[in-house]
């Protein structure tokens, strides 16, 4: 199942905190970030994925193209 990113996604990167909080929306920042590190190493294939694309686990922000292999990998966020 392929997901479509929104278009003001397309448009800018997306801040990787808001992302994070869009998937565990009860939690603080700085935990919500850390459950999302977590999701992205436990799903297979998709750190790799995101590498090759110059992904860092610094990066502040997902390029377009991150967002849609995250959302392939992990869903869309409630």
């Amino acid at each position: 199942m392929e997901h479509k990113v929104k278009d003001w996604v397309r448009e800018y990167p997306l801040n990787k905190g808001l992302l994070a909080m869009m998937y565990s929306p009860n939690v603080c920042r700085k935990s919500a970030l850390r459950l999302l590190n977590s999701y992205i190493h436990r799903a297979k294939g998709l750190l790799a994925a995101l590498e090759e694309t110059g992904y860092s686990h610094h990066a502040r922000h997902f390029t377009p193209r991150q967002l849609e292999l995250v959302l392939l990998h992990l869903g869309e966020p409630m």
